[in-house]
């Protein structure tokens, strides 16, 4: 049997990353992990448009309700102190962020009754990492997964999986820091295999989820 996997997407910007993991979620949720014994956790960033289809700016939905929280706007976040990032036009709401994802990212329980969780980070990016309390979280689950064997050693769910989408290119030391883990596999997304990516994401997750 294949070993638990952590599995993250990368590729240039608006080469369909998202789009990408999407679709993964949705064939766990029709026939894989999440139909059965397997909870999803985490969540997908999504653009937010105005009334003339122009981007806005970015919101997180939340992979177990389904909730959208706005994590950066250019006009909609307010920034009273004037200590909120901002990543080009866009104020990032770090504590709104970290209020809706955190809960989303904690470790898996012991006494939990799953047996498998998969956890999706879409995005490990710029903005999220502007949270020093995402990237800690981040860290704690790649730790968990590498000392635990994927879940199976330590008395929680059997098999715990974490994909998600990071940058090509990033000056970010963490970032880079997890593409460069010799635990993570790197599927790369291109315009010409991006219609492929999901089957072939969803196969690596496959044999172990059954």
């Amino acid at each position: 049997m294949q070993q638990p996997r952590v599995v993250l997407l990368t590729g240039a910007p608006g080469v369909g990353k998202t789009t990408a993991i999407q679709r993964v979620i949705a064939l766990l949720r029709q026939g894989g992990p999440a139909a059965g014994q397997c909870e999803l956790r985490g969540f997908v960033t999504r653009e937010v448009r105005g009334a003339g289809g122009q981007r806005e700016g970015f919101e997180a939905v939340l992979c177990s309700t389904g909730r959208a929280v706005l994590m950066a706007h250019e006009s909609k976040v307010s920034d009273h102190t004037g200590r909120l990032p901002r990543v080009s036009k866009y104020v990032v709401d770090v504590p709104t962020f970290e209020s809706a994802v955190l809960p989303e990212l904690q470790l898996p329980s012991a006494t939990g009754q799953v047996s498998c969780i998969v956890y999706v980070l879409d995005e490990i990016g710029k903005m999220e990492c502007y949270s020093s309390a995402f990237k800690k979280r981040v860290s704690e689950l790649l730790a968990y997964h590498a000392s635990s064997g994927g879940g199976e050693q330590l008395g929680g769910p059997r098999r715990v999986h974490i994909i998600g989408t990071i940058p090509l290119k990033s000056q970010d030391r963490f970032i880079e820091g997890v593409k460069a883990r010799s635990d993570v596999e790197l599927l790369t997304v291109t315009q010409q295999n991006r219609d492929a990516i999901p089957d072939q994401m969803f196969s690596l997750l496959g044999a172990t989820t059954k």
